[in-house]
């Protein structure tokens, strides 16, 4: 399983206590994505400082001549969500800080030492830092209408319903730094730790999110780009643009036996020079868990979902394990609207290493219905099942699809285009097929930290998982 790593292929990754140096994103880099945060100082002596010890205290948070707001610990959460509609500037942004005398991550800290409160952002330029709330429903964060430029920074939930709902023309926010773990209700149908959302029947607008180097514990979603249904459940779906969301450096994992996906994406980018990536991430424990009964909630099988025909979607140089499949793109067929899978989108330099096989025989990717997709140059290392890498629906429809350059290393040396693709190929229209077996010797440990931002952060390391070049 996904903490304790008891694994049915002896010796394929272990775990340590040797701290090495933090690798940051993949291949070691911290990721370029981050947004600077320099806190000012909660400083008593500084008039636009104003410090919140009790519910009254809240009641500044919008005063035109404050902009610095020190939290002390407490629990808030009797107020609800919080508004804030008092817009900073790129200038002079308005802050709330925990103010309980460190600088320390509030997933180390004791509950005593947080302050438990709920936002709802109705205007621009904040950041918000150590923000937590532990043990509560609903939404946690929302982003409405017009909110933009908002940072969360090293926030804290823990046992709650959905961490951040980011709604229609809630442009260039960011979620950083930040851990959710454990969410109320996993696998229960729409808990979504965040997502981008707009429930209706208007085309949507949501650009240029930034969800980066975040640890997702349990989550049912942990992040979903979210298509509402406009009608009947199932037969109309709202549309919308996320373009320039950025997925990027953050762990997805799971050892809970409800669960959905690391990732849903149902819905893309209307813009092809300004696409949705999730890059650089870790996603594992995607499998399905030895206490899971079959019933209303889904057992939580693959790291991410494309689905109802999302466009522009970039997924590159991320590492998946110990997934029994680790890219699951679908069609809803034709009576939905949505008969494909991904459209113009690219799947690229991804490692899945030691996926597949599990108690449904999964492959560890599945796709149906793709049209101008470029999937090239991923490496499929010691997974499990016939086929190794990829299976694609006897009858899909590929269209202008490449499958290129991907190097299928699994447990047998035997290698055709048949054993490791699944389908009609009559239905492959122009489309290439031309991959490689074993090509890369995969000699070189990777070696990644997780739960950094807990107390007891783990090494993990893949073995013979990356080509030491």
């Amino acid at each position: 399983m996904a903490i304790d790593f008891t694994m049915t292929e002896k010796g394929l990754f272990a775990e340590t206590t040797t701290q090495p140096p933090d690798p940051g994103t993949v291949p070691g880099e911290i990721s370029s994505y981050l947004e600077p945060v320099n806190l000012p100082k909660c400083d008593a002596n500084n008039p636009e400082v104003q410090f919140i010890r009790n519910n009254a205290d809240w009641q500044t948070i919008n005063s035109s001549s404050k902009r610095i707001f020190c939290v002390s610990p407490g629990n808030y959460k009797s107020l609800g969500n919080i508004k804030l509609t008092a817009n900073g500037t790129a200038e002079k942004r308005r802050y709330i800080i925990l103010n309980n005398g460190n600088d320390t991550h509030p997933g180390k800290l004791n509950d005593s030492e947080l302050a438990n409160y709920k936002l709802k952002f109705k205007a621009s330029y904040w950041t918000v830092d150590r923000c937590a709330i532990i043990n509560d429903g609903g939404y946690v964060v929302t982003m409405e209408t017009g909110a933009s430029y908002n940072i969360l920074n090293r926030m804290y939930t823990r046992d709650v319903g959905s961490s951040v709902s980011i709604r229609d023309n809630a442009h260039n926010n960011t979620i950083q730094n930040s851990r959710f773990e454990d969410q109320r209700d996993p696998g229960y149908d729409g808990s979504v730790c965040i997502q981008i959302q707009a429930w209706g029947t208007n085309y949507f607008q949501v650009h240029n999110t930034k969800v980066i180097n975040n640890e997702f514990y349990n989550q049912n979603d942990g992040f979903q780009i979210v298509r509402g249904a406009v009608s009947n459940y199932r037969t109309a779906y709202q549309d919308g643009n996320a373009e320039g969301t950025i997925v990027d450096s953050n762990h997805f994992y799971k050892d809970v036996p409800y669960m959905e996906n690391a990732i849903d994406i149902k819905c893309g980018s209307d813009n092809p020079n300004n696409p949705v990536i999730i890059s650089n991430n870790y996603m594992w424990g995607y499998r399905q868990h030895p206490d899971y009964v079959p019933g209303s909630y889904g057992p939580g099988v693959s790291a991410i979902q494309g689905h109802y025909s999302p466009k522009n979607i970039h997924i590159i140089n991320n590492v998946f394990f110990d997934c029994e499949t680790a890219i699951n793109i679908g069609s809803n067929g034709p009576s939905t609207g949505f008969d494909k899978g991904f459209i113009g989108s690219v799947i690229k330099n991804n490692l899945i290493y030691d996926c597949g096989g599990g108690t449904r025989t999964r492959y560890p990717l599945k796709f149906s219905s793709m049209r101008d997709t470029d999937m090239s140059h991923n490496s499929f290392v010691n997974n499990h099942y016939k086929y190794y890498a990829f299976l694609a629906f006897n009858g899909a429809s590929m269209q202008e699809t490449y499958f290129r350059n991907n190097d299928i290393c699994g447990e047998s040396s035997e290698w055709s285009e048949e054993k490791y693709i699944n389908s009609n190929h009559s239905a492959f229209i122009n489309s290439l097929s031309s991959n490689t077996n074993c090509a890369k010797i995969y000699n070189k440990d990777l070696v990644f930290t997780a739960d950094k931002f807990t107390n007891n952060p783990r090494v993990i390391t893949l073995e013979n998982a990356i080509e030491d070049n």
